[in-house]
């Protein structure tokens, strides 16, 4: 791809982009803070201490690693992956029991 079409593909990039949503949360705890809020409104969080954009966990240089897109810990220790999806590839299921299973690459228990 040339820069012409690189230019051409960011001008037309909007928030649904991995790009540029993994840009503008992990940039803005605030808008950071009120997504979780929103869909996790039981769980109370009132503040976002570390934000990591596209962190990338891989334990082993054969098998597969984990990429959040932004992951997130808040004031109580607790982890969260934060994901844009915005095709259904009926694999949700399996993605999250994977993720799951290499939790421990993390560093913490999520």
């Amino acid at each position: 791809m040339n820069r012409k079409e690189l230019e051409k593909k960011w001008e037309k990039a909007g928030f649904k982009d991995s790009v540029i949503f993994a840009w503008v949360v992990s940039e803005n705890k605030d808008i950071c803070l009120e997504i979780l809020q929103i869909i996790l409104p039981e769980l109370n969080i009132t503040r976002i201490v570390e934000i990591r954009s596209e962190d990338t966990h891989k334990d082993s240089r054969v098998l597969r690693g984990v990429r959040f897109d932004v992951y997130v810990e808040d004031d109580k220790g607790r982890m969260y992956d934060i994901e844009m999806q915005v095709n259904n590839n009926h694999d949700l299921g399996k993605r999250l029991s994977y993720y799951q299973s290499n939790r421990e690459s993390c560093g913490k228990c999520c």
